[in-house]
């Protein structure tokens, strides 16, 4: 079809599990209204009342990247179906890569961490060398080759890994405007501030594993709020250096950041917590 009058470069960054301002503030008692009033002064529409179809990131993306709900994606699928590799195979050929292919776009994939999204043909995959597969991170975790490991290579830890490969991305979503590379529709799906918490409010390491149950009131519980609450303020500002590096460039621009699960008992009306919709906040 060949490109467009004019062809502006799109990004479509996911920083999973990042929280509505309103379950940020009534789950983990934080607040991040000053991230979300720069982003309007850059010329950011929020939403502030976002919510998700899907309970599970693989099937966002599957649902976003494809223009469509997944009853119309996978077809028929059994009710009692727990299978997410349907989705999965969906993302290879999507639509909306398909669409900006068609009009001589480059398309740009960030490697996300634990695999929640294998591209086909794409003309740059991204990764570091830090990332670890879903199979590795087990294999590491659920073997003692991480405490044989730590006190000889602690940069080697799980903990650490993830946040090379974070901050790696971070770093090259920065500079990519400059890469020469253009149009390009940029795909970067990022696992923070989703748990493990490896990163303090400043961007310290930190290493606080698995989530909690946020309705539950326990130490463990508050403990984990307080932390989860620090990784969101530093992942805010890191994006929001990245977006002032996008915006320099003279190119209108698209970033939506998605979560993954119901966290809150916040809404128009109050919630439960089994409430099958995500709460997100979404910035175009």
């Amino acid at each position: 079809m060949g490109v467009f009058s004019y062809s502006p470069d799109v990004y479509f960054i996911v920083l999973d599990q990042y929280p509505r301002a309103d379950v940020l503030r009534n789950i983990f008692y934080s607040s991040n209204r000053r991230f979300l009033n720069d982003l309007r002064k850059m010329g950011f529409y929020v939403a502030d009342r976002g919510a998700c179809n899907y309970p599970r990131t693989i099937m966002f993306i599957a649902s976003t990247l494809n223009l469509a709900y997944l009853d119309d994606v996978l077809g028929a699928v059994p009710q009692d179906c727990t299978d997410l590799n349907l989705p999965a195979k969906n993302l290879a050929h999507n639509a909306v890569f398909s669409f900006f292919r068609e009009h001589s776009y480059w398309t740009v994939v960030f490697a996300p961490e634990y695999g929640a999204g294998r591209f086909g043909n794409v003309d740059l995959l991204i990764d570091s060398a830090a990332r670890l597969s879903e199979f590795d991170a087990a294999v590491i975790e659920m073997t003692p080759i991480q405490d044989l490991l730590r006190p000889f290579s602690p940069e080697f830890s799980t903990a650490e890994l993830r946040r090379r490969h974070i901050l790696y991305t971070l770093d090259r979503l920065q500079k990519l405007p400059g890469s020469g590379l253009s149009p390009m529709f940029v795909y970067a799906h990022i696992l923070c501030p989703h748990p493990p918490i490896v990163f303090g409010p400043e961007g310290e390491p930190v290493a606080f594993g698995s989530s909690h149950d946020v309705a539950e009131d326990t130490p463990n519980t508050r403990e984990f709020k307080r932390y989860y609450a620090g990784q969101v303020a530093f992942i805010s500002q890191k994006i929001k250096q990245v977006v002032a590096a996008i915006l320099a460039r003279p190119s209108l621009r698209l970033d939506r950041a998605g979560g993954e699960r119901p966290m809150t008992g916040s809404g128009e009306e109050a919630v439960p917590f089994s409430w099958p919709k995500t709460l997100v906040h979404c910035c175009y």
